[in-house]
């Protein structure tokens, strides 16, 4: 995992210089998102599996499978703005990716990171409200309702999936505060991530480090501090929480620019820009930071390969293109200038 900065390092100098397609990053969320709802949909009514996880923990499916979904949306709405004349199916096909990330996220049962949906639905209305007409956003108001509509109902017939866990989770909370169960799914979180506070206290600005935070959690455990189901787990199950019991207030700082850098740069972007097309990649490269920043509140995202690689990446991806758009404005403005003189 520690090779992945270095490699997108690398990739972000070449693609600067060799930017790729904007198409080709449409073309992957159609291909990531109805791969993932594909596999969600065979694993979960197929094989008969009570979470859809492809292979890996179901909570970074889920979330990936959600993010996916929300920049196909994103995308296809760019494109309905002004129809590009260039691969018409695309747009439909958009469409079909969203539909089948969010149907991925909802059947692998994820909760957590639902919770920044409503943000990026608000972020997102913001940014194509100067430009769709009204008429226009409530219609897809209505079809977004519809959809998550059509998602707990068909969860919901099954008998799994996120309905039932929230279910859950509220008896989680109500049990933990109160009988103090922390052994259950919601119980445990709360349980580390209060030890968690405990270690940053301890240790506060270089922290544990990566084999001093199981020695101090089995210490915990030992002297009846942590429920003893936190050593299933080889991290705290929040990004902020994790790197401040394992790295401290130096580990904050750096995740918080690691969040923070690439948020300003798109925002302003996004705040300054009339082109929708490079709107899209500002909006589209913000929705990536906000997305991971509501992940990590209940799991440890950047721990885990699969969740670094596609931060790094998709962030990545918009800057370049969203920068190769603004250069080619500017190549096309110098033009015309000249022309008109």
């Amino acid at each position: 995992m520690p090779l992945w900065p270095l490699v997108a390092a690398g990739l972000l100098v070449w693609w600067r210089r060799y930017p790729p397609s904007r198409e080709g990053l449409w073309l992957g969320l159609v291909v990531g998102g109805v791969g993932a709802g594909v596999i969600a949909l065979y694993e979960r009514f197929v094989l008969g599996a009570y979470r859809a996880d492809n292979g890996m923990n179901a909570i970074p499916f889920g979330n990936l499978s959600l993010l996916l979904g929300v920049l196909a949306l994103v995308a296809m709405l760019g494109r309905l703005y002004r129809p590009i004349p260039s691969w018409p199916w695309l747009t439909p096909a958009l469409g079909l990716s969203a539909v089948a990330g969010l149907a991925a996220s909802f059947l692998s049962g994820t909760r957590g990171g639902w919770l920044a949906v409503p943000l990026l639905a608000w972020m997102s209305y913001g940014a194509f409200r100067p430009f769709l007409p009204r008429h226009q956003l409530l219609q897809l108001a209505g079809a977004g309702w519809l959809l998550v509509a059509a998602l707990v109902a068909m969860t919901a017939i099954t008998g799994y999936g996120v309905t039932q866990r929230v279910e859950r989770a509220i008896d989680d909370v109500r049990n933990y505060a109160i009988e103090g169960d922390g052994g259950s799914s919601v119980g445990l979180r709360l349980e580390m991530w209060q030890a968690g506070g405990r270690m940053l206290l301890e240790k506060p600005l270089l922290g544990w480090g990566e084999e001093g935070l199981v020695e101090a959690r089995d210490m915990m455990v030992n002297r009846g501090l942590l429920h003893p189901g936190a050593k299933r787990h080889d991290q705290l199950h929040s990004d902020l929480v994790d790197t401040a019991a394992r790295r401290g207030l130096l580990g904050v700082l750096v995740l918080l620019a690691f969040y923070g850098v690439p948020a300003v740069l798109f925002a302003r972007h996004l705040r300054r820009s009339h082109d929708m097309q490079a709107r899209i990649l500002a909006l589209s490269g913000l929705l990536v930071v906000i997305a991971f920043i509501g992940f990590g509140l209940t799991q440890s995202m950047l721990r885990d390969v699969r969740g670094l690689s596609g931060y790094l990446g998709l962030s990545m991806a918009c800057w370049v293109l969203l920068k190769a758009r603004m250069a080619e404005r500017g190549r096309r403005s110098t033009a015309e200038t000249r022309t008109v003189i």
